[in-house]
């Protein structure tokens, strides 16, 4: 997910999803392992934020409305189903990042 975020593609339901993921794995392990890989994660959100979300706005720009998991909805196949809290093609051409 992070690998997508430096180029743009995600969603900022994404960004909210991984800020709490690793608030999730942060003290809740016996090694120190899940906190060293949570802190940078945590970091880069709380003092880059608008950085992440500037690069999704101009990704989406540039190549179209992105899916939930990173798919680009001009590339989804419209005869798939997708689960009901994912945006089918149709409907992801309305979102918008605003």
């Amino acid at each position: 997910m992070m690998h997508r975020f430096v180029e743009g593609r995600g969603t900022y339901r994404e960004i909210d999803m991984i800020q709490e993921l690793t608030k999730e794995m942060e003290g809740h392990t016996i090694c120190a392992l899940a906190d060293a890989a949570a802190w940078p994660v945590q970091g880069l959100l709380r003092h880059f934020r608008p950085e992440v979300e500037r690069r999704m706005r101009e990704y989406q720009e540039k190549n179209g409305p992105v899916l939930f998991g990173g798919a680009l909805a001009r590339d989804q196949d419209p005869t798939i189903a997708l689960p009901s809290n994912m945006a089918t093609p149709e409907e992801a051409k309305q979102i918008t990042l605003s």
